[in-house]
């Protein structure tokens, strides 16, 4: 068991050591699929949208979905950046 830093895991860092064809890898499979996610942020935004007869939202969880895609599409480009930053070592 670790020792308590009072900070939460999301705001700390995690080392991975990728061979650099690992990372090449990653990378381009990253890139591949930034049209998916890029679709589903749009599909989850559009199905916000709707609304029942009544107002109500006819997919109570569509914002929240479309929020996640936005934020993975975020968090994905910052990966990338990462990767393609990192010195080669070895």
């Amino acid at each position: 068991m670790g020792q308590y830093t009072g900070r939460k895991e999301s705001d700390m860092n995690k080392t991975i050591t990728l061979t650099h064809d690992q990372a090449t890898r990653l990378t381009s499979f990253l890139v591949r699929t930034t049209n998916y996610r890029k679709d589903e942020r749009e599909a989850w935004e559009g199905l916000a949208k709707e609304v029942k007869e009544d107002g109500s939202p006819e997919y109570p969880n569509a914002k929240g979905n479309a929020r996640f895609w936005a934020g993975m599409e975020a968090t994905i480009e910052e990966i990338i950046k990462i990767i393609d930053n990192a010195k080669l070592e070895g």
